[in-house]
């Protein structure tokens, strides 16, 4: 099986102006595929963090533990939002077709 795939290799000069390229929107389904991979991210470290609780729990102030569920619950939303936000500027060029 024979591929006509090249990649020959390119100079600074001949790079193209990445403002003149034509970018192609990346699919609406890969969304999905984020925010699946956000969530299942999000659980483990809910978990893990459960597990520290339950192993030092004793030995924080409830500021501290305020502090922690806080801090984990305001990065879950940041990463949310930065995705859903972040996603309509989400585009690529071919350099070959």
């Amino acid at each position: 099986m024979e591929q006509n795939f090249q990649n020959p290799q390119i100079f600074d000069l001949e790079i193209p102006d990445f403002n003149d390229l034509k970018l192609t929107a990346v699919s609406p389904k890969y969304l999905q595929i984020i925010l699946l991979n956000i969530s299942l991210f999000s659980l483990l470290l809910i978990g893990a963090v459960s597990v520290g609780f339950y192993f030092f729990y004793f030995n924080l102030s409830k500021p501290q533990v305020w502090a922690i569920m806080i801090g984990i619950f305001l990065l879950i939303i940041f990463l949310f939002l930065n995705s859903l936000v972040g996603f309509k500027f989400r585009k690529y060029a071919v350099r070959e077709k």
